[in-house]
């Protein structure tokens, strides 16, 4: 089972919270379902959870790098933009800073409505292949990966340049045939 993660940071869901009870031990938010239309009262902790949403590397370059982490830089940079632009007053200042444009960035784009539709999108294209303006492929394109392609490979410690016409070639060198 994966870790617990906020699909909507706490921080931002403490702005939320019913004003009667900020500052106390047990905050709460009041959530409204547009499906039953319920109203209930949560804790921010336990609002927009989702198992493992972060977990794993996510491609960063630095193998100690996480999701986590790097989304945890983006929030605490936006946490201090928006307690301070909150705070200016209508007409003053300045334009939105880049760190809450950021945020909002990655918060539609890890919000589970938000992955489920470009899953959506991944899966069944929004377009009528029927009619798509896009040149087809050229006949035999799907032979493409029958056929056999010479290779050429070259030792970078040595310069020495081995080509193959075999469709798989290993990478050892008792293996490599040479020209």
């Amino acid at each position: 089972m994966g870790t617990r993660a906020h699909t909507v940071p706490k921080f931002y869901l403490h702005g939320f919270v019913a004003p009667e009870t900020e500052g106390s031990r047990d905050p709460f938010v009041w959530i409204g379902s547009l499906t039953t239309g319920e109203i209930a009262r949560r804790s921010p902790k336990n609002i927009s959870i989702a198992r493992g949403l972060y977990d794993g590397r996510g491609g960063f370059a630095e193998p100690d790098a996480t999701i986590e982490a790097h989304l945890a830089k983006i929030e605490s940079a936006a946490s201090v933009a928006i307690r301070k632009f909150a705070a200016t007053k209508i007409g003053e200042g300045d334009p939105i800073p880049p760190e809450i444009t950021r945020f909002l960035a990655w918060q539609a784009a890890r919000t589970p409505g938000w992955m489920e539709l470009v899953q959506q999108w991944a899966d069944e294209p929004p377009f009528d292949p029927e009619h798509e303006v896009v040149e087809p492929p050229p006949q035999g394109f799907e032979k493409i990966r029958n056929r056999m392609r010479p290779m050429c490979l070259e030792d970078p410690d040595t310069g020495a340049n081995w080509q193959s016409n075999a469709p798989n070639v290993s990478r050892r060198p008792e293996h490599r045939r040479s020209p």
